[in-house]
């Protein structure tokens, strides 16, 4: 400790040298006066070292310098660097022949106090868990614990046993939302013809194979209860996960860039259904033989959570034989690359229900809320009633329950629920933001006399006048559109 400390100030005082010696005389700057003194000489001066008491000259390997680059953020990796390094080392070494026997301390900078001085022993350590609590991943399960406990009481989850989560309600409704996403983005897109599986993976094959003239590209999607790759947030719920395994076969003149096409796609798919876009970013491509694998992984502060892998294989399938794996590529056959996509529909869930999760400021103090992607929230359309009389407050619910009616007969999921006079339209709206609810209708006793309802937006809360009659086409429209 006392060596390093040491270092640092000879390397400070390097490089600006001042060496106190016997009064010189200097020449007056003006004439008749008497010249002044002066303890400071125009040169510097050097004091005799005697080099017989100096250590060997230190070299610095490249582990060293490692090391002090990543302590001191700063790039030592250089025959400039490491020359710099070496003289401030040696400079150290002859500051330490001086003899300091009966000298006292130096005080800090702090004038009130003096520099306390101990020996250079350890005193402390052992605590390694109670340092890095205060560091990010700490940041991180407290946020996921939130993310937990907001899903119990919004129906998302419920708990079982153990810590584990079965999915509740709420959270079926979001599940299936993002399960027909998978299906429309995967499934039913412009130009790879994909067929849905749901028994023998090898009778879907040859079908497609046989439906396509044996030319690919052309796909297999299912649902599948076993694969290979282990998705972080899986761990949280007690059933086991179902997995969404998507394979497009591919003619090897084809099949590099469809493989780097696939990659942008589906990254660009993940991040539009996303609050946060930028938190969804690739791994490292890992190559094994013939084999390589990409993921896709969403950025939450100190941890990066697993929500897909991309393979391209090379090799063969291991459900098919190589006769089977045979396409046309013009006018000739060749064994066809495949191309899987695998996606865990429980951790994708959980990460869409952590990537909707934000607590802005309200009247001071944090208020939880889900952003979720309008396609993707369980309820579209809320209604919140503000009234004063018994009386005025059935009229606005039958209504409410006209307009909700109208709604879902578009297709648009409404959620309704019983209102008391009592009820602020704060209080109303706010377990709504806590379930993802895009838009709320407000009614109150002005509606029933010139039919202006408001629609309140979750991500601005401002509120936009929209008659109720052109209410269902106009939030039609917004969904269609988004």
């Amino acid at each position: 400790m006392f060596r390093q400390r040491l270092i640092y100030k000879t390397v400070i005082n390097k490089c600006n040298c001042k060496f106190l010696c016997s009064p010189v005389k200097s020449p007056s700057p003006l004439a008749g006066k008497p010249s002044k003194k002066r303890f400071l000489p125009l040169k510097p001066v050097q004091s005799k070292i005697d080099v017989n008491k100096l250590p060997p000259h230190t070299k610095i390997d490249a582990n060293t310098i490692a090391h002090l680059e990543r302590l001191s953020l700063v790039d030592c990796a250089n025959k400039e660097g490491i020359k710099s390094l070496e003289d401030a080392i040696a400079f150290a070494d002859q500051i330490l022949q001086v003899d300091t026997t009966g000298v006292q301390p130096l005080v800090t900078v702090l004038e009130d106090r003096p520099l306390e001085v101990r020996e250079d022993v350890v005193t402390d350590g052992g605590c390694l868990n109670e340092v890095l609590s205060h560091g990010q991943i700490c940041y991180t399960k407290t946020m996921l614990k939130k993310v937990l406990e907001l899903c119990e009481v919004r129906g998302f989850l419920k708990s079982f046993k153990d810590g584990l989560k079965l999915v509740g309600p709420v959270g079926a409704l979001l599940r299936r939302n993002l399960e027909t996403e998978w299906f429309y983005n995967l499934v039913i897109n412009r130009e790879t013809s994909v067929f849905m599986n749901e028994g023998s993976f090898v009778d879907t094959y040859e079908f497609a194979r046989r439906v396509c003239q044996e030319r690919s590209p052309f796909g297999v999607a299912e649902v599948v209860k076993d694969t290979e790759d282990l998705f972080d947030l899986d761990g949280h719920f007690f059933h086991k996960p179902r997995y969404l395994l998507t394979t497009v076969f591919v003619p090897p003149s084809l099949s590099t860039q469809f493989f780097h096409d696939w990659q942008r796609l589906r990254r660009t798919w993940w991040r539009k259904l996303s609050a946060y876009p930028g938190r969804y970013a690739f791994s490292d491509l890992q190559t094994n033989g013939d084999s390589q694998l990409l993921q896709i992984r969403a950025e939450y502060e100190s941890e990066k959570v697993l929500v897909e892998s991309l393979r391209f294989n090379q090799e063969p399938h291991p459900l098919l034989t190589p006769e089977q794996l045979f396409v046309r590529d013009g006018r000739k056959k060749v064994q066809a690359h495949y191309i899987s996509s695998n996606i865990s529909l429980d951790n994708m869930l959980l990460n869409c229900i952590w990537d909707a999760y934000d607590e802005p400021d309200f009247i001071g103090k944090p208020r939880p809320l889900l952003r979720f992607h309008r396609k993707l929230a369980p309820y579209k359309i809320s209604f919140a009633i503000s009234a004063t009389k018994s009386s005025t407050l059935e009229e606005l619910s039958s209504l409410a329950l006209y307009l909700c009616r109208k709604l879902r007969d578009g297709h648009v999921s409404c959620l309704l629920l019983p209102m008391t006079i009592k009820t602020t339209l704060e209080s109303q709206w706010a377990p709504y933001d806590e379930m993802g609810v895009p838009y709320t209708v407000i009614l109150n006793e002005t509606t029933l006399k010139n039919g202006i309802s408001l629609l309140r937006s979750r991500d601005t809360t401002l509120k936009e006048q929209v008659h109720v009659t052109k209410l269902p086409a106009y939030v039609e429209q917004l969904f269609k559109n988004y």
